[in-house]
């Protein structure tokens, strides 16, 4: 999972996850960081 705080190029994507998907293909996660930021924006990637 990456995440960008701003999507006005050029975008900077931060790996903040890897391996998160469960055996029956949920994802649960929790940005601990995400209090200090207006906004964050998320995405998934192979």
């Amino acid at each position: 999972m990456e995440t960008a705080t701003n999507l006005v190029p050029p975008i900077h994507w931060t790996v903040v996850a890897s391996n998160l998907l469960a055996n029956d293909g949920q994802i649960e996660f929790t940005d601990t960081h995400a209090a200090g930021s207006a906004q964050k924006f998320y995405r998934i990637a192979r």
